[in-house]
């Protein structure tokens, strides 16, 4: 079960409502879902949303793979930064040279 896409599609769909989850499902189940002040949500309408949120999320992972892939790959800040100071000392692009190779090994889309 997605939590994040439950939040997302709660908040939307009901913004002042207070709710919780009692249970980490592997799918939805209503059943495990309680509003405070026997609030009664509609469920169709929350399946309908979640379905959507589900889709959404997906693609926002698929769409920012790269964005995890290059992490490993890229040097501590301090390294960079003294690359970066060694360059401008000895007139060289190490540093860009080596952001380059990265962002190549690991495009966009």
């Amino acid at each position: 079960m997605n939590i994040r896409a439950l939040y997302e599609t709660l908040t939307e769909l009901y913004p002042d409502e207070k709710w919780r989850y009692l249970d980490e499902t592997e799918t939805l189940d209503f059943n495990n879902l309680k509003f405070e002040n026997n609030f009664t949500p509609d469920e169709a309408k929350i399946k309908e949303k979640f379905d959507v949120k589900i889709v959404e999320i997906e693609n926002n992972i698929k769409a920012t793979q790269y964005q995890r892939d290059r992490q490993p790959e890229y040097l501590a800040i301090g390294n960079q930064l003294d690359m970066i100071y060694w360059d401008k000392k000895n007139g060289t692009k190490k540093w860009e040279e080596a952001i380059d190779k990265v962002k190549a090994d690991h495009p966009k889309g």
